[in-house]
């Protein structure tokens, strides 16, 4: 579906709009600066991985392990945040949407969201580590133990 999407284009402004922010943060100190740099952090780190931009296993990894301790960051912050229930109408989203009718909003835990964004990450970064197998017998064994300890 974005074939044709330019990740580096994405990357860049990702980067600049993480540079204003620092750069106001230089200027004054403040959670909301701090939480934006966050998820702005996550962002660009999250769109390294789906995207592939970097092939070598240790930054792959590196950029996992970011993310988590960017998440941790991220929901000590959502209290900052402000629920807006009038930025949905079904006005725009029948613009928007050509092929199906319009759906009324779902509201979704925030917290619920955390804990599965982490559990992703937590599994995307198991998944690294199956690099590290030699064999896949050494993997079923693995899988044995796990299921076991659990």
């Amino acid at each position: 579906m974005f074939d044709d999407v330019d990740v580096s284009e994405f990357i860049k402004l990702l980067s600049a709009a993480s540079k204003i922010v620092e750069a106001e943060i230089g200027k004054e100190s403040s959670q909301y600066l701090e939480a934006i740099k966050a998820r702005l952090k996550f962002r660009l780190k999250f769109l390294e991985i789906v995207s592939n931009t970097r092939s070598s296993k240790m930054v792959r990894r590196s950029a996992l392990e970011n993310c988590l301790n960017l998440l941790s960051t991220i929901t000590a912050t959502m209290s900052l945040g402000k629920e807006i229930p009038q930025a949905f109408s079904t006005r725009i989203q029948r613009k928007l949407s050509t092929q199906v009718p319009p759906r009324p909003m779902v509201s979704i835990d925030l917290n619920e969201t955390a804990t599965s964004l982490k559990t992703l990450l937590t599994n995307l970064l198991e998944i690294e580590g199956i690099y590290d197998y030699n064999s896949p017998h050494q993997i079923t064994v693995l899988s044995q133990l796990n299921l076991a300890n659990q």
